[in-house]
């Protein structure tokens, strides 16, 4: 008698997904990417034969033939992707952004960004989430998507990566855990773009330089962009060890074609008894190498700089900008109307380019 199949029996197709392998002569057992369930759900072919299915049997995600295909032969396994009926994937849900004649899907949609919380990162407040932040990290400078860093505070101990480019968004703040030091998060070879608005770092008064980036050694066709926007903030950066670190919120060294500031930066202390300067937003040249300056530094009406101080050596500076290149260079540093700069101890601007524009 015919049985009746409950719900959970009943499958559907979406597709094939395709393995293929290259025999041996000796191996029967070769393991697939996808669990078939069963015989019917497959079409096997070796050197383009199709072959009969009581020829071979599948297990899980492993496809055995009772004899071995011959030595060099290519053997071609065609799966059938199921899933049960009233179910469907991401790549088969249709997606138009609102305005657009578009089409596309869902899946792809998705892909167009990563979240931190992705690679397992917590956001409490609380738990270390150092290894999470820097797979993601790697992971969108890897692949070029844009990284989402959500509502939440993420306590990362010190990273240091190369990146070539990298974009940050959300509203989310990264807050330096561990002991005093010199770094929080440090991107080195910067030689593409960089641009992140959305989120904050909180060096925690941990840490004497919350944001380090470098593009050393940079050849003249191999300069970074760097953008900062609007609703970026930087809080708390603070040498607290007697050492010759200048403290920094952000530093940036190298050649780069264009740096532009429009966030914040609100508190930057020093209490070293040695360098004990303190900058809120630094672009430094490097005498090592001759590209290695900054061409144009632009301070948009947005920009804040906020409570730059030396809480040991008081005649040491204490700047809101520094800005310098080598001078027999056409450097520009722009600061537009609105700019604000806030209880900076020393100077607002400290600038050390040929071209300057300070309305």
């Amino acid at each position: 008698n015919p049985e009746a199949a409950t719900v959970t029996d009943v499958y559907v197709s979406s597709g094939f997904q395709n393995y293929n392998f290259i025999g041996n002569g000796s191996t029967t057992a070769f393991t697939l990417g996808a669990a078939p369930l069963t015989e019917n759900n497959t079409q096997v072919y070796i050197d383009g034969v199709y072959q009969e299915k009581g020829t071979y049997s599948v297990s899980g995600t492993t496809l055995t033939f009772s004899t071995a295909p011959p030595n060099l032969s290519g053997i071609e396994v065609m799966v059938v992707q199921v899933l049960p009926v009233g179910s469907t994937t991401a790549s088969q849900v249709s997606f138009t952004q609102a305005g657009s004649t578009y089409g596309s899907n869902v899946q792809l949609k998705l892909q167009e960004s990563v979240s931190v919380k992705d690679f397992g990162a917590v956001g409490d407040g609380v738990t270390d989430d150092t290894v999470a932040v820097t797979a993601f990290l790697t992971s969108v400078i890897s692949t070029g998507e844009t990284g989402i860093i959500p509502d939440g505070t993420y306590m990362v101990d010190q990273i240091t990566l190369a990146s070539a480019n990298l974009r940050i968004r959300g509203n989310g703040v990264l807050k330096a855990n561990g002991s005093n030091r010199k770094n929080m998060i440090k991107f080195t070879g910067v030689s593409g773009v960089l641009d992140i608005d959305g989120i904050t770092i909180d060096a925690n008064n941990k840490v004497a330089r919350g944001l380090d980036i470098e593009n050393l050694g940079s050849s003249s066709s191999a300069l970074g962009y760097i953008y900062f926007g609007p609703s970026f903030s930087l809080v708390n950066a603070k040498n607290n060890a007697p050492d010759t670190f200048a403290a920094f919120g952000i530093i940036i060294e190298g050649g780069f074609e264009k740096v532009t500031f429009a966030g914040e930066i609100d508190g930057v202390d020093s209490t070293s008894t040695s360098l004990a300067d303190s900058f809120g937003f630094g672009v430094l040249w490097d005498a090592v190498d001759s590209n290695d300056w900054v061409r144009s530094t632009v301070i948009t009406s947005t920009a804040r700089v906020r409570n730059v101080k030396n809480s040991n050596v008081t005649t040491e500076d204490a700047d809101g900008i520094n800005i310098s290149a080598p001078t027999a260079q056409n450097a520009t540093l722009a600061v537009n109307p609105g700019a604000l700069f806030e209880e900076c101890e020393g100077r607002a601007i400290k600038s050390q380019v040929l071209n300057n524009v300070i309305v």
